[in-house]
């Protein structure tokens, strides 16, 4: 079903015309840190999931964080107890869905108000694994 979710995101988001860096999966760590870190740097907007543990979501929202990177963390409402308490209290703003529609909504609301996100070409790193 997670995967499903994050499709469904990013064809959302590929249907507004933005750009989408796909997660990479079972590829060689040293592959994904430089594509990551690439990816990252050219990006205006990183999309991540805090549904389960990741410490390399973890890495990749500091390194986002560092260049002043605008960031949206998305988490499974059911798995809300999972994350981290700091998480939590550091990141008042974290979007929690219950399913793909949900999740669509309030990415499309946060977006809203920002035109430019919709009329111009957009690069957004979407991250499904997340921080513990």
């Amino acid at each position: 079903r997670f995967l499903y979710t994050i499709n469904c995101l990013i064809d959302s988001m590929e249907d507004k015309g933005m750009k989408v860096v796909r997660p990479c999966f079972n590829l060689f760590p040293e592959y994904v840190v430089n594509k990551t870190i690439s990816e990252i740097q050219k990006a205006d907007m990183i999309i991540a999931d805090l549904s389960d543990s990741s410490h390399g979501v973890g890495f990749e929202l500091g390194f986002a964080f560092s260049l002043n990177k605008k960031v949206i963390l998305i988490a499974d409402i059911a798995k809300k107890d999972k994350i981290s308490r700091f998480v939590l209290e550091v990141f008042k703003d974290i979007v929690f869905y219950q399913n793909e529609s949900d999740l669509i909504n309030q990415i499309n609301q946060k977006l809203s108000p920002s035109p430019k996100f919709i009329r111009k070409k957009q690069s957004i790193e979407l991250d499904c694994a997340p921080v513990i």
